[in-house]
């Protein structure tokens, strides 16, 4: 999937890419990527990321906005996740 013209994800074996070059990312941060790249253009809300990365919406959303910085961090030459204020996220 083509995300921007800097970064691509590969759903099929779950990696983000810089060009050709691979993005370590946690398992909570893979997570996190997979929902949103699903049905890209669609804004993803705090319940839904948490159910799909935790299976739980009662995870604080200080947690889920400390996965969301660490992703972002990682891809500060592009960043493409997009806050929405009040509705959640999507990639932009």
């Amino acid at each position: 999937i083509k995300i921007n013209n800097t970064y691509t994800y590969n759903s099929e074996n779950e990696t983000l890419y810089k060009k050709d070059e691979s993005i370590d990312l946690s398992k909570k941060e893979t997570l996190l990527l997979k929902a949103l790249s699903k049905d890209i253009k669609t804004i993803k809300s705090k319940d839904e990321l948490k159910l799909f990365i935790w299976n739980d919406t009662n995870t604080s959303d200080v947690t889920l906005r400390t996965v969301i910085k660490r992703v972002k961090d990682k891809i500060k030459d592009d960043d493409f996740i997009v806050s929405k204020k009040g509705k959640g996220y999507i990639v932009e």
